[in-house]
């Protein structure tokens, strides 16, 4: 559908010359911008415009608070997930040191057995 619409709207301007096109363009923004300023000279809708723009204002600003409060958790993350490397890097020497022990432990058996 929108390609669709690309093609017509492109197809709309062959023919034409680049000033032309430029020229239909400035006249299709003014008039949008006429039309958004009858719109603003309403009361109503300038609070609604005034109000939105509050909003949005707000809005950005709790964004911004929490890409600082992700910034914050993403830093403690990583710390945390280096900590976890580090204690399974020292669970994994003592499971071989403790293989070794248990090693140990059945040669000493098997020696003191035949010993008897």
């Amino acid at each position: 559908m929108k390609l669709a619409f690309e093609r017509s709207w492109f197809a709309s301007f062959e023919g034409l010359n680049m000033r032309q096109v430029a020229l239909d363009l400035m006249v299709g923004h003014s008039q949008a911008t006429q039309a958004m300023a009858a719109i603003l000279d309403r009361s109503e809708n300038t609070k609604k415009v005034n109000k939105l723009q509050v909003d949005l204002d707000a809005s950005r600003s709790s964004l911004r608070t929490l890409e600082e409060k992700y910034k914050s958790l993403k830093g403690k993350c990583k710390e945390a997930m280096e900590k976890v490397s580090i204690l399974q890097a020292q669970r994994n020497k003592l499971v071989l040191r403790v293989e070794a022990m248990k090693k140990e432990y059945r040669e000493a058996e098997i020696a003191a057995a035949q010993k008897l």
